[in-house]
C-alpha cells in the first residue's frame, strides 16, 4: 500500500488521521513558518501548508503520500500567530471574548502525480460572558499553550467558546470530511485502509 506521512509534528492531527484507519507517520517538516507571510491569512495558511508538504516529500520515498497542513486564526483580517508567552495569550482571549474570529485549516497533497490543496474554515463564536479570573486561570493551566488559537475547543477551552460554524474536527486540527474526499479522489477508500489494498497515488 502507498505510504501516508503527515508533515507534522501535531499529536492531534496525528490521532485524526489514525481514528480514520489511516495508517500514517508523522515528520516533523521544520519549516520556519513566520518567514511565510502574506496579507491575506488564507494563503499564509496555503503557502505554510505546501512548504510542510514540499519539505517531507524530498524525505521519503517519492511515490509515498505526505500530508502538510497549517492552520491560521484571524479576527477583523488580524493574524493571531501561537502566543509568544503568557501576557500576549491573556490579550488575545480579552480580545476574542464576545467576538466571532474564523479559523482556517489549509491542507496540501504532495506525491508524484498529486499536487493538490485546499482549506476550510470554520467561525468561532466566543462568550461574551466569560471573565478575566476565568481566562487568566485558563492560561495559567497552559493546556493550549502551543495551539495556534490559544484554545482547544474539545478540552478545558470548551468554556470559552459559545458555538462554532462549519467542521468541528477543523477546530481540533484538520478538516477530516475535506481531507477523506481528497484522499478518495487519490484511490483510497474504506477498503483500503482496512484490507491494505494497493493504491496509485
Amino acid at each position: 500500500m502507498q505510504k501516508l506521512y503527515l508533515a507534522s509534528s501535531s499529536s492531534w492531527r496525528l490521532e485524526l488521521l489514525r481514528n480514520a484507519g489511516l495508517q500514517v507517520e508523522a515528520i516533523s517538516p521544520n519549516v520556519d513558518e513566520d518567514a511565510i507571510f502574506d496579507p491575506d491569512p488564507i494563503r499564509v495558511a496555503m503557502l505554510r501548508a505546501e512548504a510542510k508538504a514540499v519539505v517531507v516529500h524530498q524525505k521519503v520515498e517519492k511515490n509515498s503520500l505526505v500530508i502538510g497542513a497549517d492552520q491560521v486564526i484571524y479576527l477583523d483580517g488580524k493574524l493571531y500567530g501561537k502566543p509568544k508567552n503568557q501576557q500576549e495569550w491573556l490579550q488575545r482571549l480579552l480580545v476574542f471574548r464576545g467576538e466571532t474570529h474564523l479559523l482556517t485549516t489549509a491542507v496540501s497533497f504532495r506525491s508524484v502525480n498529486v499536487n493538490k490543496s485546499f482549506f476550510a474554515t470554520t467561525k468561532i463564536h466566543f462568550r461574551d460572558d466569560i471573565s478575566d479570573a476565568e481566562l487568566e486561570a485558563y492560561v495559567n493551566h497552559g493546556e493550549a499553550r502551543y495551539c495556534a488559537g490559544g484554545y482547544m475547543v474539545e478540552k478545558l477551552g470548551g468554556w470559552m467558546i459559545k458555538s462554532i460554524e462549519g467542521d468541528w474536527l477543523n477546530v481540533v486540527g484538520l478538516p477530516m470530511f475535506k481531507i477523506l474526499d481528497a484522499l478518495r479522489e487519490c484511490g483510497w477508500n474504506m477498503c483500503t485502509v482496512t484490507t491494505g489494498e494497493r493504491v496509485h497515488g
